[in-house]
């Protein structure tokens, strides 16, 4: 797969994507889920925080009619904030062929599943291998697979 090999389930398939400036392709699972594997220099980061205001501060937010959908509150949002209480993922790093890679898992159907070594290959090369919304069958195989990711010599 690229600059690595990863054991997959005997009926998910390698697909051909289109890219300029990396390199891309899908896995197609067996349910027809997409998992995208993009290696290159301009490969973002994971989106692993969301601000959370005070409630004092949305109800301000409110009252001068700003849009306020997607933004959380609570009584203590330095702490939601930093423990990630409001992220449709939980996130972990692990030690994969000597690489660390962070890892991030739905916590239910609606979210991303992947793993990202970020600038993990000359310092320069990331690699993130992601999906949306799989199935629990499809994320627990996915993350298994991650698993077994080895990377070819020399990157």
């Amino acid at each position: 797969m690229g600059v690595y090999t990863m054991k997959i389930p005997k009926e998910w398939k390698k697909i051909e994507l289109n890219n300029i400036d990396s390199q891309v392709f899908g896995i197609l699972t067996g349910d027809g889920d997409t998992i995208v594997s993009d290696y290159g220099i301009h490969i973002g980061k994971f989106n692993e925080t969301v601000k959370v205001f005070t409630k004092k501060q949305l109800f301000y937010y409110t009252k001068v009619k700003m849009d306020t959908t997607g933004l959380f509150s609570s009584d203590f949002p330095e702490i939601d904030q930093s423990q990630g209480t409001f992220l449709k993922e939980f996130y972990f790093y692990e030690k994969i062929d000597g690489k660390v890679g962070k890892i991030q898992v739905a916590k239910k159907k609606i979210g991303n599943t992947g793993i990202l070594f970020y600038k993990a290959f000359q310092d320069v090369y990331s690699l993130k291998i992601t999906s949306k919304n799989l199935s629990d069958s499809n994320k627990k195989l996915f993350i298994e697979a991650i698993y077994t990711i080895k990377f070819k010599k020399p990157l």
